[in-house]
């Protein structure tokens, strides 16, 4: 038999080693090879997530990752050489200085005190804040800084030394001030100070437990309490006459011998190096010695010490070079606002952190066959290949179970299930063996032919005793106290499961390469598969909770619910990836035993965290650095995780067994705040100060960001958005930088949220606005001024374009003018003056002839020819018009043009809108001779007409109509004006011989014109001319003019061109 007592964890935190002189602790370092400083020798801050580091080498600033040199406004500090250190709470920070004065550093810059402000002179050793002033203990003095100038503390004030040593302000406001042999104190709200009679060696340094106990070491006493403040008289050593307490014995450091340079003789006596000392939040006491290391004693042990007894170095924990820390060389102490303890050195910093997970044994065979845990009754039944024992911690709880846990030579133990009648179940890869409680092996079948071998893929235990046992490439047996029987492959989907579960109900389940099947309590079959929304992946285990059934396999985590099921993707979060234990607190809480680690999922959060896919996961997660060895075991025919009688949850990794009260192990509930620290664009980097201006011309920049965390800052994960870029929130999981292209100038809001290290999720994001310069391009005004150029260029080049047509035209009018004047004086001169010779003389023989029916046909001819003569004049003075009445006229349209006036749109108006109708009328009836008929209709609403457009379409009409009348010899004509409201459309109808097929192409012969001429005048005002014929059938033309103000530009333009084309 074997039994084994609870050991340590093996496991390797991230970032770090195992603290093995501190068991329960994590260790992490840096050292200069991981960017941190060296000379590490005051520490500051750790509350709000930010590691102050004064060194040797200067000031730095760590956030948990990333160590970086402080430089205020992006200048150096005036001096590097930093001992001491102090951060305010609106986070000014004071520096000592070793060679002497005080830096203050705020975000407005550095201002430096020395001689001449009133600092004593030497090296500042220390700085503390109390009664509402800036306190600093100097080689030379001590000082009190009033928001001015610095005042030195002298006898006056009851402090007669001529040096200050070490300050300490206690949780009652008292400061307390070493002198390196006496220690002095000022109450709160006193004046002067008081000597408490207490001699002290040289490097005094003082620390108060949370029993409001003051402690204090130095070389002459050890490390001691002395008592509570308020009842300080009580343990004071009588000055100098008093003895010393008595000194440390060489024999106290057997069990941890100390190098010579921690214990030395002064005066006879030997004395204890001790740098600083730190009462940690859960009550131990944290003690550097030069040239040993740390030291740790539990808070019991510091209890048990009465006042001016020295503590036993014997009864602790020491932290050494051997044990992982970075240097034997420590000096400062802190403890961050998540309970990690941070140590200074010469050669980087450290960090140790309490395990919240505690591991049960180290065997030997862990990572062969691996380990099987069961419920048993308080505690649970833990064996391996090897052993079993139950364990019911804490504190002498492993002892052996009294069951052989060998019933043959080849079985292993690990595949052991502890039914709910106590009995125990075992397969062996052969034969399935039970033993009753207190009992010996059974064996209770054998279900495989002989000399075959399976090992099991599940086993579980039903609610009556039985036992459902899964067998690998086999099938699935149902062992009860009748016997065992087979399942058959009809009710598992084909295929041997690779997990079994039962829940509280009796029913089983069965999980297979992506598919759940099921037979519930009333024997009926029930199957779930991606249809159903479940897509884990190769089942490893299934639960059922309160928040309904939980599914776990490679590929991710589902919870199902009235047959559907919401899956959480390993590609969406690793950590829900390879889970293989699901176990229920008894606050509802589920634990997930993962690849990652332990993932606690809160009970009001289950719902939310399944149905939203988009909304970033909340859990906890619990890794190495929490002390959790390896990760969840991977092929266990078991549940890798189960909770006992106690609340306590017990998990099985590849190299052991842990446990953990989750009642005593809380879910950090603080949000965490997120600074953005620069930004980075054209290779510059700026301060991110709100309302930041980058230059113009920016168009890609990076925003680095971080959490105000120390302890785990490596999970902390991120999402982020730029208003008005991002159309929603960007997750960026670990990522603590983010980059933008492509933006334009104006300005921006950068908003950031981060989750802490358990998962929980702030509410309220940090905001950093910025603002990128336009440049001179990109002003709005400059924007519309050039639009405004550019219309103002395209309007003068049109107005350019318009005189030089207007030129051309102007030029080409002059010249037609011309030949107008030209052609009306020869027709004056010719045709008119023998025209109207020739209609005296026919008037003269007129009155001759004696025939009166002869005389009234000669007479009416000679009217007509009469008015032939008097219409032939005008044409030829309106070709004496001036060239710009002319111009007007060919730019003419119709009476409600708004483009200009009666004049500008080609003349005067004719009186009445009915005006053309009445002379086409005439025109009609004068050239359609009997017998033909002549017939006028109008449709529409008349309007009147500018001149040149009226005598345009009345003589195309007079055309038509003698062409009817003298070639097409039609016995009807009919002419039609047709007013719309996109222009007037004039037909001339007959139903004469038409024209031949050819006419087109005969025209113009023999001196005809007239169609040509009619052609040209259409052309002239912007109309429409179409003819059609069919030779026998009659003519139809049509003529089609515009609505000038519908028409626009465009019939104006058309004028235009035909007025200036050759």
């Amino acid at each position: 038999m074997l039994v084994v007592a609870l050991a340590a964890a093996t496991a390797h935190p991230a970032g770090g080693a195992a603290a093995e002189g501190l068991p329960d602790f994590s260790h992490r370092s840096w050292n200069v090879r991981d960017g941190a400083p060296a000379d590490v020798w005051t520490l500051g801050g750790g509350r709000e997530g930010v590691l102050w580091l004064g060194t040797g080498m200067g000031l730095y600033r760590f956030d948990g990752l990333r160590f970086e040199r402080y430089r205020p406004g992006d200048q150096p500090l005036p001096a590097f050489n930093i001992n001491a250190l102090l951060v305010d709470e609106d986070r000014t920070l004071w520096i000592g200085l070793f060679e002497g004065g005080v830096l203050r550093l705020r975000d407005d810059g550095v201002t430096r005190y020395g001689a001449a402000q009133g600092l004593p002179g030497g090296r500042v050793l220390r700085l503390a804040r109390a009664g509402g002033a800036l306190w600093a203990a100097a080689g030379k003095g001590l000082a009190r800084f009033d928001g001015q100038r610095w005042q030195r503390i002298g006898e006056a004030q009851g402090y007669p030394a001529a040096g200050a040593e070490y300050l300490f302000r206690d949780r009652q406001g008292t400061l307390w001030v070493s002198s390196g042999e006496r220690l002095y104190r000022l109450a709160a709200n006193a004046e002067r100070f008081e000597d408490t009679g207490v001699p002290l060696g040289r490097s005094a340094v003082m620390a108060q437990d949370g029993q409001d106990r003051l402690w204090i070491a130095d070389g002459r006493g050890g490390v001691r309490p002395l008592g509570v403040p308020g009842s300080w008289r009580s343990w004071a050593q009588l000055p100098d006459t008093a003895p010393a307490p008595a000194p440390v014995r060489m024999d106290d450091l057997a069990a941890a011998p100390f190098s010579p340079s921690v214990v030395s003789e002064r005066d006879g006596r030997p004395s204890t190096l001790v740098k600083q000392m730190l009462f940690a939040s859960d009550g131990g006491l944290w003690v550097t010695v030069n040239g040993r290391g740390v030291f740790r004693t539990e808070a019991a042990d510091a209890a048990r010490l009465m006042a001016g007894e020295q503590l036993d170095w014997s009864r602790g924990q020491w932290f050494t070079v051997a044990d992982g820390l970075g240097s034997s060389i420590t000096v400062p102490l802190v403890e961050s606002d998540d309970g990690e303890i941070w140590v200074g050195t010469n050669v980087g910093v450290s960090s140790l952190r309490q395990h919240r997970i505690r591991s049960v044994t180290r065997l030997e065979d862990a990572a062969s066959t691996g380990f099987n845990v069961q419920p048993d009754g308080s505690g649970v039944l833990l064996s391996s290949s090897s052993a079993s024992w139950r364990v019911d911690p804490p504190g002498g709880a492993v002892r052996e179970t009294g069951i052989d846990p060998r019933p043959s030579s080849r079985r292993p133990a690990t595949q052991a299930v502890r039914a709910t009648d106590g009995s125990l179940w075992l397969w062996d890869n052969e034969t399935l063996w039970r033993a009753p409680p207190g009992g010996r092996w059974e064996r209770w079948a054998q279900p495989l032919p002989a000399g075959t071998r399976a090992a099991a893929s599940g086993m579980a235990a039903d609610p009556t005793g039985g036992l459902w046992l899964s067998l690998h490439e086999v099938g699935v047996f149902h062992a009860t106290r009748a016997g065992i029987a087979r399942v058959r492959e009809g009710e598992l989907d084909g295929q041997p499961p690779g997990s079994l579960a039962v829940d509280a109900d009796g029913a089983v389940w069965f999980g297979h390469d992506g598919v759940l099947t099921a037979i519930d309590d009333l024997g009926r079959r029930l199957r779930f598969g991606p249809e159903q929304g479940l897509r884990t992946g190769r089942i490893l285990t299934v639960r059922n909770t309160r928040h309904g059934l939980v599914v776990a396999g490679e590929n991710g985590v589902a919870l199902g619910r009235d047959g559907r099921f919401a899956t959480i993707p390993i590609e969406r979060d690793p950590a829900f990836g390879r889970v293989s234990g699901i176990v229920e607190s008894f606050d509802g809480d589920l634990w997930l035993n993962g690849g990652r680690g332990l993932v606690r999922l809160a009970a009001a959060e289950v719902p939310a965290l399944f149905e939203a896919s988009a909304s970033p996961l909340s859990y906890q997660l619990l890794d190495a650095a929490d002390g959790l060895p390896g990760i969840a075991r991977q092929a266990s025919a078991t549940p890798t995780a189960v909770r006992d009688a106690r609340g306590r949850l017990w998990f099985v990794t590849n190299l052991g067994v842990v446990w953990l009260d989750p009642a005593r192990t809380p879910r950090n509930s603080r949000e965490v705040g997120v600074d953005v620290q620069a930004l980075m664009a054209g290779g510059q980097s700026y301060p991110a100060a709100q309302g930041q201006q980058l230059p113009q011309g920016t168009n890609a920049l990076t925003l680095r960001y971080a959490a105000r965390v120390l302890s785990k800052a490596e999970q902390v994960r991120y999402r982020f958005r730029l208003v008005g870029v991002d159309a929603d929130w960007r997750d960026a999981g670990t990522q603590r930088e983010a980059t933008y292209a492509n933006l334009g100038p104006g300005d921006y809001r950068f908003e950031v949220l981060a989750s802490n290290p358990d998962g929980l999720w702030s509410r309220r994001p940090s905001v950093l606005a910025f603002r990128i310069a336009p440049a001179l391009h990109e002003y709005a005004a400059f924007r519309w001024g050039l639009a405004l150029a550019l219309v103002g260029a395209i309007w003068g080049g049109y107005r350019l374009r318009v005189r030089a047509l207007q030129a051309r035209l102007r030029m080409r009018l002059e010249v037609r003018h011309r030949e107008r004047e030209r052609i009306a004086r020869d027709l004056h001169d010719t045709l008119l003056q023998g025209f109207q010779g020739l209609l005296l003389g026919l008037d003269a023989s007129v009155r001759r002839v004696t025939d009166q029916a002869l005389r009234h046909k000669m007479e009416r001819d000679l009217t007509r020819a009469e008015g032939l003569l008097a219409e032939g004049r005008d044409r030829v003075g309106q070709l004496r018009q001036r060239i710009d009445d002319e111009d007007a006229a060919e730019r003419g349209g119709w009476g409600d043009d708004d483009e200009g006036d009666d004049d500008a749109n080609g003349g005067e108006r004719r009186g009445s809108d009915r005006r053309l109708a009445e002379r086409l009328a005439r025109a009609g009836q004068d050239l359609v001779r009997p017998p033909g008929q002549f017939r006028i209709r109008v449709t529409g609403t008349p309007r009147a007409l500018a001149a040149s457009i009226e005598d345009e379409m009345l003589l195309i009409a007079r055309e038509a109509l003698t062409n009817a009348d003298r070639h097409a010899r039609a016995s009807e004509v009919s002419l039609e004006l047709d007013y719309r409201a996109d222009g007037l459309t004039l037909t001339v109808r007959d139903n004469g011989i038409g024209l031949p097929p050819d006419w087109e192409a005969r025209q113009p012969r023999d001196g005809r014109y007239g169609m040509c001429g009619m052609r040209e005048r259409a052309r002239l005002m912007a109309a429409c001319l179409s003819v059609r014929s069919t030779p026998g059938a009659g003519t139809e033309l049509v003529l089609h003019v515009a609505d000038a103000p519908r028409a626009g530009w465009r019939a104006r333009w058309r004028q235009q061109r035909a007025a200036v084309s050759p």
